[in-house]
């Protein structure tokens, strides 16, 4: 969203033209990863601090205690889900296994965040044939899909 704001939004692949479209119409942050690309484990920790997270232009780290989506290689989204995914995980149009991971906190957000992803998952499917399958993660159960 702070790249929409300064009017930084580099242009990618299809797929994630469509994720920013719907990211910015919705005003939810939607990151985008190639699962093939992710080293061992992804999950939701506190930075010890000084994780390695290569950015657009050079490589940066996270501070201690903050929200990462880490894998064995480093912070793979930054600031909960704000700061996006490093080229490393980036998808590519021959991707089969790509994961769009947002995050909500409160009921608002929630319903906000919901909405997205049945827009997202209308247009993957309209302008890609895609096949998808999506998870929702709390605190209460591991995984419930919708």
């Amino acid at each position: 969203m702070s790249c929409a704001r300064t009017g930084e939004v580099a242009a990618t692949g299809p797929v994630d033209e469509v994720v920013k479209a719907v990211s910015l119409y919705f005003s939810v942050p939607i990151s985008v990863m190639d699962l093939s690309k992710v080293r061992g484990f992804l999950g939701l920790c506190l930075s010890r601090g000084r994780d390695p997270f290569l950015g657009r232009e050079k490589e940066s780290f996270t501070r201690e205690g903050e929200v990462c989506y880490m894998d064995k290689l480093g912070a793979a989204s930054r600031c909960i889900n704000w700061k996006i995914s490093p080229p490393r995980l980036k998808s590519k149009e021959e991707g089969r296994k790509i994961l769009f991971l947002s995050e909500s906190v409160d009921a608002d957000s929630r319903m906000q965040t919901a909405e997205a992803v049945k827009d997202l998952d209308r247009r993957l499917q309209a302008y890609f044939e895609a096949k998808t399958r999506f998870f929702v993660l709390d605190a209460t159960q591991m995984a419930k899909r919708t």
